[in-house]
């Protein structure tokens, strides 16, 4: 059960991740237009923290949306199989679907790596915009690997594997 408590782990880290860089986006973007348009002086680089938390919230919460299975599916014609032929059906495309979230890692990495110089406004070191692409890949990974997994043994226990339950 560590791999239980890793997972929750994951997952407080990646929730607490995602509601602060909303907090930070919208706070930089009121505080924006509260200077703007009240004091005439706009911000020189909310912007470039806006993007940033974009970026944040886009990648680490496309992992929370996988953890949880709320990506969009389409299963017309897996629902007519009968469940455990859905199930198995299912797992191969989980299966599929891994070794390209583990180029993302791959490459995020390397690209993580290589980036040099810092943004225009902030000044941050500009790996900081690819670090969020490679967390959120590694948690994909993570989670996809575990929902392989979980579904595997629901279909070896005869346990109907429903895509929209959350794991």
């Amino acid at each position: 059960m560590i791999i239980k408590k890793f997972l929750k782990g994951v997952d407080s880290v990646t929730n607490f991740w995602i509601s602060f860089t909303l907090a930070v986006m919208l706070v930089v973007i009121l505080l924006d237009i509260i200077l703007r348009e009240v004091f005439g002086s706009p911000l020189t680089w909310h912007l470039e923290m806006s993007q940033y938390c974009l970026i944040n919230v886009a990648y680490i919460g496309a992992a929370v949306a996988h953890r949880h299975r709320n990506h969009i599916s389409i299963n017309l014609f897996t629902s007519m199989l009968p469940p455990k032929k859905e199930g198995y059906v299912n797992l191969i495309g989980k299966a599929i679907i891994l070794p390209f979230i583990f180029i993302l890692a791959y490459s995020s990495f390397e690209i993580l790596l290589k980036t040099k110089g810092v943004t225009p406004s902030l000044r941050l070191p500009k790996w900081t915009y690819y670090f969020p692409i490679f967390v959120g890949s590694v948690c994909l990974c993570i989670y996809s690997v575990s929902m392989l997994i979980q579904d595997f043994l629901k279909i070896r226990n005869g346990v109907n594997t429903d895509s929209t339950s959350g794991a």
